[in-house]
């Protein structure tokens, strides 16, 4: 039922794209999100929407997001990486949330190194 939540598309049609030891991952990682209040916490840390943190973050933001994802909307992507003053936003293939199974895995994971091996580089952000 979760997993339903986090694609557009057919919660089976993404099971059936992940290899036996992606699909335990998946099935792990679901299995242990039972509070359902996970994302809700989040947004709570934001303090009340945009105006809260706008303008407060200025470290380089890599924002990565499919537009199948069924549990955070493509437009929430959009809007963050709009907003933020030095984000980049990435799109991925993947069929719902979890972007590191998606078929263009190693290019996200690429991009996500790279982000990082800059980050360090440059002395930290």
């Amino acid at each position: 039922m979760l997993l339903a939540e986090l694609t557009t598309g057919r919660s089976q049609d993404v099971l059936d794209q992940l290899s036996g030891e992606h699909r335990a991952e998946v099935i792990g990682l679901l299995s242990s999100m039972r509070s359902g209040r996970g994302f809700v916490n989040d947004l709570a840390q934001l303090g009340g929407g945009r105006t809260s943190w706008e303008g407060r973050v200025a470290q380089p933001t890599l924002v990565i997001a499919s537009r199948r994802d069924g549990s955070v909307p493509y437009g929430h992507a959009v809007e963050l990486a709009r907003t933020l003053p030095r984000a980049e936003l990435v799109d991925s293939e993947a069929a719902g949330h979890f972007v590191w199974f998606g078929p263009d895995r190693n290019r996200i994971e690429a991009l996500i190194t790279a982000f990082l091996v800059q980050g360090a580089t440059a002395g930290g952000w």
